[in-house]
């Protein structure tokens, strides 16, 4: 009966050294996959920190380029409302300028009527003035011939005077004779 319970015993044993072993091997599978997985972590956590590192330089960046955005914004509103106001300006200088080919056009004409006008009074009183200056030459024309024969009309009566004086004197001269 001892060594049927001593077989019993030793049969036992070697399953559970077999089980020992097992489990050692196991467990030596687990500590593996643990120092597997414990790499695989601290990769993890490596890339994680790095990825962290990454993201805030990223929304640094992202940040920046926000603001510059916002800056580049306000300007572009400004240019445009800059552009608006040149726009109505000109539109507004378009009108003036518009206006005033009116009113040159306008004054060209007046211009023009005020020249035409001045060159027909100016020949109407040319004609007038060779007219009243014609008449004046006629008038004084008639004048010189009126004064020109009354000159040799007192020229006779002189020549009459100095001839009768002539032959006054010729007859006191006889008389005293």
């Amino acid at each position: 009966e001892n060594n049927a319970l001593s077989a019993k015993c030793a049969h036992t044993m070697e399953l559970q050294q077999k089980d020992i072993r097992k489990l050692q091997k196991n467990m030596a599978d687990q500590i593996a996959k643990y120092e597997k997985l414990q790499k695989a972590r601290m990769k993890c956590e490596t890339e994680k920190k790095d990825t962290i590192q990454q993201l805030r330089k990223w929304t640094k960046k992202a940040e920046h380029f926000e603001k510059e955005g916002r800056k580049l914004q306000q300007q572009l509103d400004h240019a445009q409302d800059q552009l608006s106001q040149l726009r109505t300006a000109h539109a507004s200088l378009q009108t003036q300028s518009q206006q005033w080919l009116q009113k040159i056009s306008t004054l060209e004409q007046t211009k023009q009527a005020l020249e035409q006008q001045h060159f027909e009074q100016t020949r109407e009183a040319q004609i007038a003035n060779n007219q009243v200056l014609s008449e004046l030459m006629t008038k004084h024309k008639a004048e010189c011939e009126v004064n020109m024969q009354k000159l040799r009309d007192m020229e006779a009566a002189m020549n009459a005077l100095r001839q009768e004086n002539e032959s006054l004197q010729t007859q006191s001269i006889d008389n005293e004779n």
